[in-house]
């Protein structure tokens, strides 16, 4: 069975999108900060759920949430790695072009 690893830059994007959302909207906040986690469980449970997205970097996968963000992950046969969460409105080929 797989585990489940965060990666410290998706951590650090997820507490920078929550915290700015909050500045509107707690309660919407509250509801995104669990519609990712619940996402996170989904992908550990159905790790290739998620389509690819070489374009992007060979190897990821990425996941929506609530139509706005972006999970971006990979899987290997020990663990599903969450690399980053994101606006889905950014440059993402351009913001990842250099990240390992």
């Amino acid at each position: 069975m797989r585990i489940l690893r965060v990666s410290k830059k998706a951590e650090a994007e997820l507490v920078d999108i929550i915290t700015s959302l909050s500045d509107f909207s707690q309660n919407a906040a509250t509801k995104l900060y669990g519609a990712v986690i619940d996402k996170y469980d989904r992908l550990l449970e159905w790790p290739f759920m998620g389509p690819v997205c070489d374009h992007i970097k060979p190897g990821w996968r990425f996941f929506s949430v609530d139509g706005t963000y972006l999970i971006f992950y990979r899987v290997t046969d020990e663990v599903v790695e969450i690399l980053h969460v994101v606006h889905g409105m950014r440059d993402l080929v351009r913001l990842y072009m250099y990240d390992d």
